[in-house]
């Protein structure tokens, strides 16, 4: 179940890699009161805090932001048509999806990949030449154009690096929301955005708080299931191969959820 739920649920490896907040993340509302963004706010960092994701002090640029609107489809028509760069997709499909679902919630991100310690990547590398001088066999990623970063190791299983989200959006569209709690749509975006998770995730027996607006109704806030996920994001090293993010992301779950 925990490997099913991994693999319903991470998105599009970027660069060979899964994408999770390696910076401190902080959230933010537009669309409702002061007060009502406060509460939402409040929920999503104290998801964070409980699962290990970095944490930006209370006074700070958000760079998660979930946008409250009655109308979800027309205002990621005018975003699309104004700004359409704004909206990270993988294809032009995600991004015709992303802008027509009719979803009550959607949500995309922004990620880069960096060095496995944070270090920026830059567009001339002096790895290449520090590659060449001892034999020239290999060269890391970017060569020529593409970012590179500025290093070099002989040990040939070192994995360079890593992908960090830099922003997320999450857009609630309040009228397909309602009959859903506050605290309830606050725990799927903290889920959503904390965990990277695709959009839309695939189908999924595991109970979890993303089937909140199943048909059926699903579990109104986060559960142990998504705790565990949520943890094995955060714990995992960031610089492995997908699929051995994968494999250690479902033995953290089984160290979480077995009795």
């Amino acid at each position: 179940q925990a490997r099913e739920m991994v693999r319903a649920l991470t998105s599009t490896p970027i660069q060979g890699q899964y994408a999770r907040w390696n910076a401190p993340v902080c959230p933010g509302t537009v669309g409702v009161p002061a007060e009502i963004g406060r509460r939402v706010v409040a929920r999503i960092r104290s998801v964070a805090e409980k699962v290990g994701a970095p944490l930006a002090p209370a006074a700070c640029k958000p760079n998660f932001i979930v946008t409250f609107t009655d109308d979800a489809p027309g205002l990621m028509a005018r975003i699309a048509k104004r700004h359409p760069r704004a909206i990270d997709a993988d294809s032009p499909g995600d991004r015709r999806e992303l802008v027509t679902s009719p979803a009550p919630v959607r949500w995309w991100f922004g990620a880069e990949p960096e060095g496995a310690d944070g270090q920026k990547l830059v567009r001339e590398s002096a790895a290449g030449a520090a590659g060449a001088m001892m034999g020239g066999a290999r060269e890391l990623p970017g060569q020529g154009d593409v970012p590179a970063l500025d290093s070099y190791s002989s040990k040939l299983a070192t994995s360079y690096i890593r992908v960090s989200l830099s922003r997320a959006s999450a857009v609630v569209d309040v009228n397909r929301a309602s009959g859903r709690s506050l605290d309830a749509v606050a725990d799927y975006v903290a889920m959503a955005g904390l965990g990277a998770i695709r959009f839309l995730p695939l189908p999924s027996e595991t109970p979890s708080i993303l089937r909140l607006f199943d048909d059926a109704g699903g579990p109104a806030e986060l559960t142990a299931w998504d705790r565990a996920y949520l943890k094995a994001v955060y714990r995992i090293r960031a610089n492995l191969a997908a699929t051995a993010q994968r494999g250690a992301m479902t033995e953290q779950m089984l160290r979480d959820l077995a009795p």
